[in-house]
């Protein structure tokens, strides 16, 4: 084997391994660290939807109440739903998730459920709620689901 079939050998293998490392960095990417970005960034929306109708998480709708309020109480149990559909959706697309909970970036399974379980009693607001639970249940729950992903209430 001369000088050239050395260099040309060198050359192709540097290439070759140079494109298995940046698929291999892309499949990393797409597969771990994007859907990881939208765990997070559905995550604080729940935070911030679940802080921003915290005024309306042990109310009823009356007959008495206005359109816009009604507007409004319905607006925030859809939102409530749709994060909370989201932020599962983006749990379950993080690949490998083990290696995530190992990180700590996002919860053990069955925490995560249980703050999607939450976020679902929690977008029906205050219909759920009895004369004896009072108005600190859904409050509590909201500042344990909080707890759970990660943040403070």
């Amino acid at each position: 084997m001369d000088d050239f079939e050395k260099i040309l050998i060198t050359g192709t293998v540097t290439i070759l391994g140079g494109f298995i490392i940046h698929a291999a960095s892309q499949l990393f990417l797409k597969l771990f660290i994007e859907p990881l970005q939208r765990y997070r960034q559905y995550k604080a929306e729940a935070v911030m939807l679940l802080s921003f109708y915290s005024n309306l998480l042990h109310s009823r709708l009356r007959e008495d109440d206005d359109q816009g309020y009604r507007d409004r109480y319905y607006k925030a149990q859809d939102e409530i739903r749709t994060c909370m559909a989201n932020i599962k959706a983006s749990y379950y697309s993080i690949s490998p998730r083990w290696l995530a909970i190992v990180l700590r970036a996002i919860p053990k399974k069955t925490r995560f459920k249980e703050a999607t379980k939450n976020l679902l009693t929690l977008s029906f607001l205050g219909q759920l709620l009895t004369e004896d639970d009072g108005h600190k249940k859904n409050m509590e729950l909201a500042q344990s689901t909080v707890e759970i992903l990660g943040a403070e209430w």
